[in-house]
């Protein structure tokens, strides 16, 4: 789980697993404290 930034986006995108299954979503914003913030609304 984390977040990452592909090359041919400026957003932030984030990657979880959910019951064995991974997911990888962009969190629509390129300020990496809001895409933390996001993740971890994700998570819990």
């Amino acid at each position: 789980m984390g977040l990452y930034r592909r090359d041919d986006s400026p957003v932030w995108w984030m990657s979880f697993c959910v019951n064995s299954r991974q997911y990888k979503r962009s969190t629509g914003t390129a300020d990496k404290k809001m895409a933390e913030a996001i993740l971890g609304k994700i998570k819990a």
